[in-house]
């Protein structure tokens, strides 16, 4: 169970990384590009998959202890 939780855990620090790297791209951009502006199927990483699984596992997450 364990290395199957740091691995998650990598994943999701993973993704916070390339978000945060998109968001630094964003905030450079003018209003226009904002605008034009569209998030790839693999939300700015090299995988369509574990990105979004990661934001799926925090937003469930949120939902558990946020409500």
């Amino acid at each position: 169970m364990r290395p199957q939780l740091d691995i998650v855990i990598d994943n999701v620090a993973s993704t916070v990384l390339i978000l945060e790297a998109v968001q630094s791209s964003m905030n450079k951009m003018n209003a226009d590009e904002l605008d034009a502006f569209q998030l790839d199927k693999n939300l700015g990483g090299t995988s369509a998959v574990l990105q979004r699984k990661s934001v799926e596992r925090f937003v469930f997450i949120q939902d558990i202890y946020c409500s």
